[in-house]
């Protein structure tokens, strides 16, 4: 059986619904992944009957218990992979069939390929989940940063026991992190930018677009706040005896 597709992908992948079957909404990602993986381990050619075959064995979808899909539903959806989206290709050509006496004959029949455009499709669908889980885990750690910021500024603290500097300590990992979760998103965002598969008003840019306005930005802007108390650590002449002390 194929990965199962985690919850950002697969969300993602039902909004945008690829190959636009409804009753089989995550085929034309399956289809894709299937030419990508398959095109050069596989020994058979990948015709209509080889995909159906693979689909319905490996990639039925288990969350909504997806019943096997037809070779009629499928071949609609492979139409918009090739003609509407340009990420599969198709040529008539020669096979060696078996038939069901066990005897093998020549025939013609159409087989698929994924095409460059199909493959950066995949790995740029990739880029955008790494840039969303970027976001989600940057944005967790702010929060575990206000807290610790908060917490150390207030006016009374006890230098008794090693939570003051473990405190401390976490707060300075903390920052540090989400700087390096900082630096990431841009480096992945500026990817996704120059990525020729990256429509800029696709629904995969519009989800992004989303992250970033509800999550990131808000996130960032809360850190920026604590400037002030940060601030009143540095000018604190007794914080520094306390975390030694601590």
């Amino acid at each position: 059986m194929a990965a199962p597709l985690t919850g950002p992908l697969r969300n993602l992948l039902l909004a945008s619904q690829l190959g636009l079957s409804v009753h089989h909404p995550l085929a034309g990602w399956f289809v894709l992944t299937i030419l990508y993986h398959d095109a050069r381990s596989s020994s058979e050619p990948i015709t209509l009957s080889y995909l159906a075959r693979t689909y319905n064995n490996e990639y039925l979808d288990a969350a909504t218990d997806e019943d096997p899909i037809a070779d009629d539903v499928l071949k609609k959806v492979l139409d918009v992979l090739v003609a509407q989206a340009g990420l599969v290709e198709v040529n008539p050509r020669k096979v060696r069939a078996r038939m069901r006496s066990g005897q093998y004959h020549i025939r013609q029949s159409y087989v698929y390929h994924i095409t460059s455009s199909g493959s950066e499709y995949l790995k740029m669908m990739q880029k955008v989940i790494d840039a969303e889980s970027t976001i989600s885990a940057n944005t967790n750690r702010i929060q575990e940063y206000v807290a610790l910021v908060e917490k150390l500024s207030v006016p009374v603290r006890s230098g008794a026991d090693t939570q003051l500097y473990n405190d401390f300590k976490n707060m300075l990992d903390a920052y540090d992190d989400v700087m390096k979760g900082i630096h990431k998103l841009e480096d992945d965002l500026d990817e996704l930018a120059n990525d020729i598969a990256f429509n800029h008003g696709s629904q995969e840019a519009g989800h992004l677009q989303k992250m970033l306005r509800d999550k990131a930005i808000p996130a960032y802007q809360l850190m920026l706040q604590q400037a002030a108390r940060i601030q009143g650590l540095a000018n604190d002449p007794t914080f520094p005896d306390q975390i030694a002390h601590s």
